[in-house]
């Protein structure tokens, strides 16, 4: 099975990968000077001060970490999805005036896909960070620290080895009710830390290990091609609303979908849908900006009856293409006309 990853724009490169590819817990550190002994801290307090908002237990787990990465607080986990539009999705939709990055991840022996949170490969991972401080200052040998009845030594892989999660394994089957975890068909990456052999034993270094990140399959999307990408997966019905159905903006558009077509009549609906255009999309002194506003007046009735065919349409333009829209806009850029776009929208009615 494949796993994928979008990014909007090359983010700082990790010189251990040769790529963007980091967790956020890390993204402001070169990897030389961070250290897993202050991350098993950071988490430490975090748990103290947030388990009785998030519901997480006391001690590290695999669902403490996937709560704090949901709730977009940096972890070392790395998201991960098994459909390759939601990639595409996030590869897309930001940063319009510079490339996108997909990044896929074959499962093999650099990525491994867990169909348990209980196995080794995880608890070990867990418990060598949490106990780090420990086992690095009085440089404990790992064999002897995970010894058990049945093995003299461990696969120092089962440590340092990075696998993947997804979202149910880590979360429990019963508890997977959120529609946004399962419309993304989101997986984590769990990377691992970096250990070493000295004989027979195996010693914890003070460092995450990210092995298996520097020769992956990379698709560079160029910049020009990301709104006709997001809008060929919004013909599949796949855009921000589908993907963050619980978001602010998504039901508040619902709601507006519903009032322009259900509520009202369709003299009403039209000029509800101008003035929400009009406010939405806002223009300043720039000609091309105002230019594009006119355009979607002009052929406001076809609009109408294009997003009354095909609802996600409608929240395309006012996700997708207003965002694509207003960062041009703010960056005072020269807006790259998006008429192209529309006009297939307007060729549904």
């Amino acid at each position: 099975m494949a796993y994928y990853r979008g990014q909007s724009r090359k983010f700082t490169i990790n010189p251990e990968t040769g790529n963007d590819l980091t967790p956020t817990i890390i993204r402001n550190f070169q990897n030389s000077e961070f250290s897993i002994i202050s991350e098993a801290h950071y988490y430490k307090e975090l748990i103290a001060g947030l388990k009785e908002v998030l519901k997480v237990k006391e001690g590290l787990t695999a669902e403490t970490l996937g709560k704090f990465q949901h709730y977009l607080i940096p972890t070392r986990l790395l998201d991960i999805s098994k459909d390759q539009d939601v990639a595409y999705f996030f590869a897309c939709n930001n940063h319009f005036d510079q490339d996108g990055y997909l990044y896929t991840f074959d499962e093999g022996p650099n990525f491994i896909s867990l169909k348990s949170e209980l196995r080794k490969s995880v608890t070990r991972k867990i418990e060598s960070l949490e106990n780090s401080e420990d086992l690095i200052r009085k440089r404990k040998d790992l064999n002897e620290y995970f010894r058990d009845e049945s093995h003299d030594y461990i696969q120092p892989s089962s440590i340092s080895k990075a696998v993947i999660l997804d979202y149910q394994i880590v979360f429990g089957e019963e508890k997977v009710e959120n529609i946004r975890y399962l419309r993304q068909q989101g997986s984590f990456i769990l990377f691992g830390n970096k250990t070493e052999s000295e004989g027979n034993k195996v010693f914890l270094l003070d460092r995450i290990n990210f092995e298996g990140l520097e020769k992956l399959k990379t698709e560079v999307i160029n910049f020009q091609r990301k709104l006709d990408i997001l809008y060929e997966l919004a013909e599949k019905g796949k855009h921000h609303v589908y993907f963050f159905p619980d978001d602010k903006r998504s039901l508040s558009l619902n709601a507006k979908y519903h009032e322009f077509y259900h509520l009202v009549n369709e003299i009403k609906g039209l000029k509800l849908l101008k003035s929400f255009i009009d406010r939405e999309f806002l223009t300043d002194t720039r000609s091309d900006f105002l230019g594009f506003k006119n355009y979607m007046f002009n052929y406001i009735h076809e609009l109408y009856q294009s997003f009354r065919k095909k609802k996600d349409y409608f929240y395309f333009v006012f996700c997708e293409l207003l965002s694509y829209y207003n960062y041009f806009r703010k960056l005072n850029l020269g807006f790259i006309e998006a008429e192209q776009v529309v006009a297939k929208i307007l060729k549904a009615a």
